[in-house]
């Protein structure tokens, strides 16, 4: 496989690396660091660096899937997951990536293969072990209270470090759950009939009472 390796894996490679924050760490890379790549395993780590990050996502279940292996010096998307027509040797950028991600986390759930993830420990960590070299999508399954968590991308190895990495840390992508929108309540009058409704009681009352005022007055 020595100089077969193309240029988009090793763009790729360095995408899921850096979280996509520089397309630019692509360059310069000699692809002899991808042209060998060992028969060994790998593992990945989702890891919550901040306490606030681990209050936000307890509870949430991970799971790692294989989507992609490498084969003859670029990624291929196994069987199941074709229905994409992802490339994923042609993403370019964090929109893309992101993009991808959530397709193929859609195709995985509707094959109804989903099983229990693991949650992160005390120390916001988890780690699959024994991963096959490939590309793996990381899923997450949020609680009512949870944060909102995006899918990730992650490829075993990676370039790090001069070197080629086969144990990978991810920090998980979430955000806040936006605000929840209070249906409308059934049943109640607007707030213009509300206004009219109460004048009218109050001008029947003071109708009423300039009668009664009148029918005092004439019996004196």
């Amino acid at each position: 496989m020595k100089h077969r390796i193309k240029y988009s894996m090793i763009l790729l490679a360095c995408l899921l690396l850096v979280g996509n924050k520089n397309l630019a760490y692509a360059k310069g890379i000699e692809e002899s660091l991808f042209s060998e790549t060992k028969k060994e395993k790998g593992s990945i780590t989702i890891q919550a660096l901040e306490e606030e990050s681990r209050k936000r996502l307890e509870g949430v279940q991970f799971t790692v899937i294989k989507i992609g292996t490498l084969q003859d010096g670029s990624y291929e998307l196994l069987p199941e997951y074709a229905s994409t027509e992802i490339n994923l040797n042609e993403l370019k950028n964090a929109e893309e990536m992101e993009v991808a991600a959530e397709k193929l986390e859609k195709a995985w759930k509707e094959q109804g293969q989903e099983e229990k993830g693991k949650t992160l420990d005390a120390n916001g960590k988890m780690t699959e072990n024994n991963l096959d070299v490939g590309v793996y999508l990381l899923s997450a399954k949020e609680t009512e209270q949870s944060d909102l968590v995006s899918p990730t991308l992650v490829s075993v190895p990676v370039f790090q470090d001069g070197k080629m990495n086969y144990d990978i840390t991810v920090e998980p992508k979430h955000m806040k759950r936006p605000p929840e929108k209070v249906a409308p309540q059934t049943g109640l009058m607007p707030i213009e009939t509300m206004l009219l409704f109460a004048g009218g009681v109050l001008l029947c009352t003071a109708m009423l009472i300039g009668v009664n005022r009148r029918k005092s007055d004439e019996k004196k």
